[in-house]
């Protein structure tokens, strides 16, 4: 019988980042500074600075998308609060549902494999929150790429033997989630709550609202 294996998107399907940009947001308020347009440069910097050369870490992300914030905004104000930001990621809350859903799945068979956009030491503590659940893990620091890259995906399919196991992908994101895996050959389900519908090119995939879904879905 073929092994069955579920990849998990670590910050997305398992993890909210949202307190992050919650500081930025605060830090922008606190400072009279127009914060909607603080919070929207920040996430624009984190995407663009993924696949900028060399390759930051995530922590080196949130340091150097700070940085160029206050060139943007013309202050300086938010480098200061790089390691409070970091130290935030750091510790990132599961997602409801999370603890008890990969138990669920880990209870019916299946091996669980977490892909995850954080450094090294992140991915770590990610696992640990989760009571060390996942078989298998690989951080973007180890692959030195983000998603939808393709390396990253390949790099996972070599460490987690996915060319020998039936793999599905549990992603919240579309461009960064779905779409990789569609090219990598990878069944998925995306798990969201808003009204997108997804393109045809990357059909089939799931859909679920929740991660308390996921057990019905896979039963």
């Amino acid at each position: 019988m073929e092994e069955r294996i579920i990849t998990f998107e670590g910050i997305g399907a398992l993890f909210d980042d949202t307190p992050v940009y919650q500081m930025v947001e605060d830090e922008a308020f606190s400072h009279g500074l127009y914060d909607t347009r603080a919070v929207s440069l920040f996430q624009t910097y984190m995407e663009r600075l993924k696949y900028a050369e060399p390759f930051r870490s995530y922590d080196g992300l949130i340091r150097e998308a700070l940085s160029y914030l206050d060139m943007e905004m013309g202050c300086e104000v938010f480098k200061r609060i790089g390691e409070d930001a970091v130290d935030l990621a750091f510790h990132l809350t599961p997602r409801a549902y999370a603890a008890s859903t990969l138990r669920i799945l880990k209870n019916s068979g299946y091996e669980l494999a977490l892909i995850s956009a954080g450094s090294i030491d992140m991915t770590n503590e990610e696992n640990r929150q989760l009571d060390q659940i996942f078989d298998y893990q690989l951080s973007s620091e180890e692959a030195e790429s983000y998603a939808p890259e393709r390396r990253l995906f390949e790099i996972a399919a070599d460490r987690f033997s996915l060319y020998c196991k039936h793999n599905t992908y549990v992603t919240s994101h579309y461009w960064e989630g779905v779409m990789p895996a569609s090219r990598a050959g990878w069944t998925k389900v995306w798990v969201h709550q808003d009204q997108m519908k997804g393109r045809k090119k990357e059909e089939p995939y799931g859909e679920v609202r929740s991660l308390k879904d996921l057990p019905l879905y896979f039963s």
